[in-house]
């Protein structure tokens, strides 16, 4: 047992001596002392609400199914667009896509398509849109639309300003990369 004792003695002082030439040169941070307590115990961290930590900003919410549904328009505002035969964007997988005028789908439909599992974008194919009018899109997981996007065709007014705007800068700026910079910018 003295033998015992003394091997762990030694293995014991052995190590600390390996440790003490690299503790100098040890990098310390100081810590900011919070007076608030953060409970990380597995209770805590299982029934955490299924809530994003801050509350929607412009960005929209959490995607439902995994799907982001990019352009137009962002969740809760109403976009204004140019196109009256919008390119449609999202990612993630859903099986169709489709426009109505109101947001009760199946009453307002009137255009849709269905996607495939790599397709990300779709172009709207039917009869031009209507300048000034809302529209909805939405995209579907199986048959029934689940999620909404609330946007606006440019008024005629609106875009009339913005194709004036935009003559000027292609009569001011004639470098082909400078002239998609500036329109770019103008957006």
């Amino acid at each position: 047992m003295k033998i015992y004792n003394l091997m762990l003695s030694g293995l014991m002082l052995s190590g600390i001596f390996a440790l003490v030439p690299s503790l100098p040169n040890q990098v310390s941070h100081a810590e900011n002392s919070s007076t608030e307590e953060v409970d990380l115990s597995w209770n805590s961290l299982l029934k955490r609400p299924n809530k994003p930590p801050v509350g929607s900003a412009r960005g929209g919410r959490r995607p439902i199914a995994n799907i982001c549904m990019v352009t137009p328009g962002n969740v809760g505002d109403t976009t204004i667009i140019w196109s009256d035969r919008p390119l449609f964007l999202w990612q993630g997988k859903l099986s169709k896509i489709g426009l109505a005028s109101t947001p009760d789908a199946r009453q307002s439909t009137f255009w849709n398509q269905k996607s495939t599992s790599k397709q990300q974008s779709a172009n709207y194919t039917g009869k031009p849109l209507q300048p000034g009018k809302t529209y909805y899109w939405w995209f579907a997981l199986g048959q029934s639309p689940v999620e909404f996007v609330q946007f606006q065709v440019m008024k005629p007014e609106q875009r009339q300003e913005i194709a004036n705007n935009l003559q000027k800068l292609e009569q001011q700026e004639k470098n082909p990369e400078k002239l998609a910079l500036k329109k770019l910018n103008y957006f």
